[in-house]
């Protein structure tokens, strides 16, 4: 498995919460995220309201694939920018990306395969192969990542 499709979630109340809220971005750090200096991303702390619209996702996602939430964030990869080939040596989760706001010029590779996510698809893909993004498009890149345990408690 390099990707597969999980199911399709409505992000347009996220979509319009973070177009009504830019300046969460400004709350990030400053970091360097496989060479794509201007990636960003949202943690949970930074909106309670943000969480009421993401709760619910994560919640199903759960509820579909087992095991436990770890971790979620919101990412940013400004167009015209790309994530580096690497790999993730976590053994124990599994990671979900849902784009939120793409472009059909957003590709992302993973082993020997390679998609444009669209909006609203949820995709596990195998993060221990090595994988990359580039934005070769004319807007940002905005995904919710979720990674939820392997025990299915």
């Amino acid at each position: 498995m390099d990707f597969d499709l999980i199911t399709n979630y409505d992000v347009k109340p996220i979509i319009n919460f973070l177009d009504n809220n830019p300046s969460l971005w400004d709350k990030d750090p400053d970091i360097d995220v496989h060479n794509a200096p201007n990636y960003k991303s949202l943690s949970h702390k930074y909106s309670p309201s943000l969480d009421l619209l993401i709760d619910p996702i994560v919640e199903d996602l759960v509820k579909i694939m087992g095991g436990k939430l770890v971790q979620r964030s919101i990412t940013l990869l400004p167009a015209q920018e790309d994530i580096r080939e690497h790999s993730d040596a976590v053994n124990d989760l599994r990671r979900f990306h849902i784009p939120i706001t793409t472009n059909e010029d957003v590709i992302f590779y993973c082993g020997d395969s390679q998609i444009n996510m669209k909006v609203g698809q949820c995709w596990e893909f195998d993060y221990k192969k090595w994988h990359k993004v580039l934005n070769n498009g004319t807007t940002h890149r905005i995904h919710l990542l979720v990674d939820l345990s392997k025990d299915y408690v």
